[in-house]
């Protein structure tokens, strides 16, 4: 079942690979530029009392503040070609995972200006942070100083005066230098190719969303298929053995040899398999029909009286609407409707049968009876007794007599034919339709046919 829906599934994978690279390559080009910020890695400058924290911690809580909005509204000051809305869809934090480092990423529609949305906004982000540690410096510098004035003289110049004189001085000195965090660690570089489109890339993905979805379309149309497409599934199906199988036809010229052995071989076979029947009686009369105007039934019924005259049998071919181009000129020599006047008792026999020319190097003898191919064969209101008669008499006379009879869903001519035949063999088309196939079975129960084989045809 999946490798008669691989081609499905090919073609699937190749049409999406090609419509995905296109789409791909329709799209605007997108570049992205990162810079790499050093969040704070001590403990607060303006609160030394702080317990120390662990490296990467509230990293990622503080990656929260670096594309709020104050900060994004600052950077659009400085850019007026971008808004506060397009820089919060262009920009994105990350936090470096287990450090103290965060990821300020920018997406642009041009490489220079990802850059700068990202080493703006890092930049930005740094001197508010600074800004807002020199602010609470000078807050903490002041409330120092106040505790100091409260203390008594003695306090001031001993002690704990001398440790608050010493941190009002290093608060003094982080409000004019700032602190060394958070800090640009490493500046945004406009980068050289464009992070999407990649319609190579877009391409593979398409062509295995493509193939995936083609094998499911491929199993899906297999399992709903109700073709037969080998002569297994067409003996399953009738409940026969699968006899022959028409060659295929070739048109070039130098293939017509070939094509001539394989038919001598399929219709040697079937000959084979037809001496005798499921009883072990040998089979003297075989009706070769099929399921409605299939031109290969003719060549078949051909094939299988010509391959027993040549082996030396004395056959006869009754050809009830002989289908005369699948024959290629093989019945030229043989008088035309000479069934109607045998049916009508107007001619015995062997004044209906005419001798063929055989194409074989082989010696034997083909008598033919045909019937009126050019309006359909014999009449619908022929007698069926009278037909059934003709055959068991023309048995008496022939080893082999084999009968080109119309479908049975087509002509009621055949409906006697396969019933007073001893054997029946069915010609089904090629990619025969199950549902047909099995009302052909039905069919031929009904009229009591003894169906031996099945032979599959080829387009």
């Amino acid at each position: 079942m999946l490798l008669r829906g691989l081609p499905l599934a090919v073609i699937c994978a190749a049409g999406c690979a090609v419509l995905a690279g296109l789409m791909s390559s329709e799209r605007e080009p997108v570049y992205s530029a990162t810079a790499l910020v050093l969040m704070r890695s001590s403990a607060d400058p303006a609160n030394p009392d702080a317990a120390p924290r662990i490296e990467g911690e509230g990293v990622a809580t503080q990656s929260l503040l670096v594309a709020r909005r104050p900060v994004l509204e600052r950077v659009s000051r400085r850019m007026p070609d971008a808004s506060v809305g397009e820089l919060e869809a262009a920009v994105s934090v990350h936090q470096v995972p287990k450090t103290d480092a965060t990821r300020v990423t920018a997406e642009a529609r041009r490489s220079a200006q990802a850059a700068e949305i990202a080493n703006r906004v890092a930049a930005t982000y740094v001197s508010v942070e600074r800004a807002n540690t020199m602010r609470r410096a000078e807050e903490a510098r002041r409330a120092l100083g106040k505790q100091l004035r409260s203390l008594s003289a003695e306090a001031r110049e001993h002690g704990e005066g001398a440790t608050l004189r010493q941190r009002i001085q290093d608060l003094r000195v982080l409000e004019q230098v700032g602190s060394p965090a958070p800090r640009v660690a490493e500046r945004a570089v406009a980068p050289s190719r464009a992070m999407s489109p990649q319609p190579k890339r877009d391409a593979l993905f398409g062509g295995i969303f493509g193939f995936v979805l083609g094998i499911g379309l491929g199993v899906l149309w297999v399992a709903s298929d109700r073709r037969i497409r080998d002569p297994a599934e067409a003996s399953q199906v009738l409940g026969v053995p699968a006899l022959a199988t028409v060659p295929r036809r070739r048109f070039l010229i130098g293939w017509r040899g070939e094509r001539r052995r394989a038919e001598e071989q399929a219709w040697q076979l079937l000959h084979l398999g037809l001496r005798s029947g499921p009883d072990g009686r040998p089979l003297r009369t075989v009706s070769v029909t099929t399921l409605g105007l299939q031109p290969e039934r003719s060549r078949v019924a051909y094939g299988l009286a010509a391959t027993a005259a040549a082996s030396g049998q004395r056959a006869l071919l009754i050809s009830m609407e002989p289908q005369r181009k699948s024959l290629n000129g093989s019945l030229r020599n043989a008088s035309g409707d000479r069934l109607r006047a045998l049916l009508a008792g107007d001619a015995t026999l062997s004044e209906a049968a005419s001798t063929v020319e055989m194409r074989s190097k082989q010696s034997g003898q083909l008598d033919v009876v045909l019937g009126d191919g050019a309006d359909g064969g014999p009449a619908a209101e022929m007698n069926a007794a009278r037909l059934g008669d003709a055959i068991r008499d023309a048995a008496t006379s022939y080893e082999l007599v084999v009968i080109d009879t119309p479908s049975v869903f087509e002509r009621v001519e055949g409906l006697p034919v396969v019933s007073a035949a001893d054997g029946t063999v069915v010609v089904l088309p090629a990619h025969a339709d199950r549902d047909d196939v099995v009302a052909l079975r039905g069919r031929l129960e009904a009229l009591r046919a003894h169906v031996v084989g099945v032979v599959l045809g080829r387009s």
